[in-house]
């Protein structure tokens, strides 16, 4: 199927802006959009010949501003040209900006003081991203609305409700988070995320497990060096997929199930009392779809009265839990298959 032409979209930013981008892009693209951005130029090709071959596809332009941006001449030359274009511009104004700031991007005049509405010079209307945790999921209603030409209301119509499936649940509960040092299968010492941890199998529409292993060490199986390559073979190799690029890939594509293996080990599997409920929830996948369940443990709150030794050992606690959340989990190999492979 080929992608509607109206939802290409063209994001103009500043590098300093580009994990921002990223992540807008990826909400962007999940959502059927066609997201088009300097990141995608190849080394070696004419960049402003990309940028106005990128501008001249996509009907709609969203201007990221920021501090950053005011100091960047490739947005203000983009914008104008988006302009001149009569594209449809969307701006977004990122935390700690301002207006102002926008104008400037835009080049557009001050108004003075005393200048009535006749006088005042055009202006645009930005929508602004807040600043903390969940930034983008908070600014995407607004930002489809006006991608999609509805009123600002920011409701996304979530279209018919589904019916709820039935799902054999494995979940792996982690608690005492932290880093340990251990050593990799090299005999080098690393430092990598550590928790106590089990695992309980629940069948379909069930509350409570029907049978849980004992508390082990769960230690990550994977380390930096590999989140990079994961990075790179989903994110950046499609952009060239060619030469040193496609044999870098190719070698990841080898050790995807070795790490799909680790990580099935790291969950001790094989340990007397693990292979209760690991043995339930793969008999019930036969008949029911399943899924795989990392609980975090809650979130701790600091009291007002913390030292800074406690500030430390939070921070760490929390690091320690977004790494083991992050690790590729839909990898999981058996030695027999992918457990998630369709």
């Amino acid at each position: 199927m080929s992608a509607d032409p109206g939802k290409t979209v063209f994001v103009s930013h500043t590098s300093k802006n580009d994990p921002f981008v990223a992540a807008l892009r990826h909400r962007l693209e999940a959502r059927g959009y066609t997201v088009l951005e300097d990141s995608q130029f190849i080394p070696g090709d004419n960049l402003p010949d990309n940028v106005r071959a990128f501008l001249d596809r996509a009907p709609t332009v969203i201007a990221v501003g920021s501090a950053e941006a005011t100091g960047s001449h490739w947005v203000k030359r983009e914008l104008r040209y988006a302009r001149g274009q009569k594209k449809r511009i969307i701006p977004l104004l990122l935390p700690h900006s301002s207006t102002a700031q926008l104008r400037e991007i835009f080049e557009l005049p001050e108004p003075a003081p005393g200048d009535d509405l006749e006088a005042w010079p055009a202006e645009l209307i930005g929508i602004r991203v807040r600043d903390g945790a969940g930034d983008l999921d908070a600014l995407l209603p607004a930002l489809l609305d006006a991608l999609e030409g509805r009123g600002g209301g920011g409701q996304v119509d979530p279209g018919p409700a589904r019916p709820a499936v039935p799902l054999a649940d494995l979940v792996l509960r982690l608690r005492a988070t932290r880093f340990e040092l251990v050593q990799n299968p090299q005999g080098a010492e690393v430092r990598r995320p550590v928790a106590t941890a089990s695992l309980a199998f629940y069948p379909p529409g069930a509350t409570d497990p029907a049978a849980e292993s004992p508390e082990f060490t769960l230690t990550a199986p994977l380390g930096k060096i590999e989140a990079g390559d994961l990075r790179f073979y989903l994110e950046r190799y499609f952009i060239t997929p060619y030469g040193i690029f496609a044999e870098r890939a190719r070698g990841i594509e080898a050790r995807l199930p070795e790490w799909g293996q680790d990580l099935w080990e790291a969950l001790q599997t094989a340990a007397p009392g693990h292979a209760a409920p690991v043995a339930a929830w793969k008999k019930l996948a036969a008949l029911n779809d399943r899924r795989f369940t990392v609980q975090a443990p809650p979130a701790r709150k600091l009291m007002r009265t913390a030292t800074d030794a406690d500030k430390a050992a939070h921070r760490t606690e929390q690091e320690a839990t977004t790494e083991l959340l992050g690790l590729p989990w839909e990898l999981l190999h058996d030695g027999h298959g992918y457990l998630f492979h369709d």
